[in-house]
């Protein structure tokens, strides 16, 4: 056989051997030396250019959405009334009349009905520590957003529960959002709430030297299933600036931005703050498919970054620092469950999160510790970054259900030299 054939032929071998070694790669979706998971790649690929990245995700599509058939149903708590004077209002005039007149220890009751919105409902004066302002719903009362904002809360001490607050816009009127935290809106509790088909239901966003702090975001359900108008994201939180917040106990279905760059998050913390807690809480990036939403991501810290102008601190480039997430169920996103952008000292644990991309860590600087989370997809830190932890597990459930998929987590041993399983406890979900 002359050389130059059996060089030819030694060639087409190690051709198909590296080709068979991609493929491989790319199915498997695991780290091949120096290689990250391949899931990695594509997703990191889609968030620089959704259009020319389009192959890679038909070549290794997303995991299928789990059916959401089964969980327990959202029922909020009943209210505690205040101590202050009573304000009974059943009109939009005199809700705002109660909201110019309320002080501190004041309830203001909205009776049940629907309240249609063209302006925003705003705070006037603060409460304090002992005696916040309470603006609540009976069963039934609806605000009814046509535009812009519904509720603007630019003071402190102040309590909102038992509404349900409905996106009703026109594409050339976006809703911004349900509830604006901005100001000097310290210690404001936001619970037992209901928001749907609204771009961003909780915006907290400061600008220097006032940034809202010490507030939370309690047992609300969120329902943001329709696409936004606009390049306007559905988001159930935003945190930009603002320290010392909980997201905790909530239940949040939908997230999507059809226009702009097309990734959105369910949670997304930026801008410089430090101290954020998100615990038990169910998040469903896609209950059903949504047309447009390329990037869906579950819980980010970093998002794509924050101009330095706007950075509650200029001097320090992180984003976010001093997280907590834990004991989350992240589910059905067609990118990372956990996305990590110049954040540090994030605590990873106890969460789990399934039929999405896993853990994304980017940014110089990035570090994160992640302990007990069981994840379908991979974790992946990129370059500059440091993780430590351990006892973390990839698991993938058998079977089309979540509840399902939950049970199974719940039954799963614990991880080699763990003393405790990894994942959520879900017992606060499923009986």
């Amino acid at each position: 056989m002359p050389a130059w054939s059996l060089r030819r032929w030694l060639f087409i071998v190690l051709l198909g051997l590296a080709l068979f070694g991609l493929l491989a790669w790319t199915m498997v979706d695991r780290a091949l030396g120096a290689l990250p998971p391949f899931s990695a790649v594509r997703d990191a690929m889609t968030r620089r250019s959704p259009v020319l990245s389009a192959p890679l995700r038909w070549l290794r599509p997303a995991p299928d959405p789990l059916d959401l058939a089964g969980l327990a149903t959202w029922r909020p708590a009943a209210g505690v009334p205040g101590e202050g004077v009573h304000h009974a209002v059943s009109s939009l005039e005199g809700l705002r009349a109660a909201m110019d007149a309320a002080r501190g220890g004041d309830t203001i009751e909205l009776a049940a009905g629907d309240y249609p919105l063209d302006e925003a409902l705003r705070s006037r004066v603060d409460g304090w520590e002992r005696a916040p302002i309470r603006l609540r719903g009976q069963p039934g009362a609806r605000l009814l957003l046509r535009q812009g904002v519904a509720l603007d809360l630019q003071n402190a001490w102040w309590l909102v529960e038992d509404l349900r607050i409905e996106g009703r816009c026109a594409a050339s009127a976006p809703c911004e959002a349900g509830v604006r935290v901005g100001g000097q809106a310290d210690h404001v509790l936001l619970q037992r709430l209901q928001f749907q088909g609204l771009g961003v239901a909780v915006r907290v966003a400061g600008r220097d030297p006032h940034w809202p702090d010490h507030g939370a975001v309690l047992d609300s359900l969120f329902v943001l299933d329709a696409p936004t108008s606009g390049a306007v994201a559905g988001q159930a939180l935003h945190l930009q600036g603002g320290s010392h917040w909980r997201f905790s106990g909530n239940r949040v279905f939908g997230v999507g931005k059809p226009l702009g760059d097309g990734a959105a998050y369910a949670v997304l913390a930026k801008g410089g703050g430090e101290g954020l807690l998100v615990e038990r809480n169910l998040i469903v990036c896609s209950p059903e498919p949504m047309p447009g939403a390329d990037a869906q991501l579950g819980i980010g810290l970093g998002g794509a970054g924050t101009p330095t102008r706007w950075l509650r601190d200029p001097d320090q480039r992180f984003e976010h620092q001093h997280a907590r997430v834990v004991d989350n169920v992240v589910s059905n996103c067609s990118d990372a469950a956990i996305d990590l952008y110049r954040s540090r000292d994030i605590l990873l644990q106890q969460n789990t999160l399934l039929a999405s991309s896993g853990i994304v860590l980017r940014g110089a600087g990035s570090e994160a510790v992640l302990r007990r989370n069981l994840t379908s997809g991979a974790w992946y830190p990129q370059g500059g970054t440091q993780v430590s932890g351990g006892y973390n597990l990839r698991w993938v459930p058998d079977g089309r259900s979540l509840p399902d998929a939950l049970k199974q987590a719940r039954a799963l041993p614990a991880p080699p030299g763990a003393s405790q399983p990894a994942g959520a406890d879900t017992r606060w979900l499923l009986p």
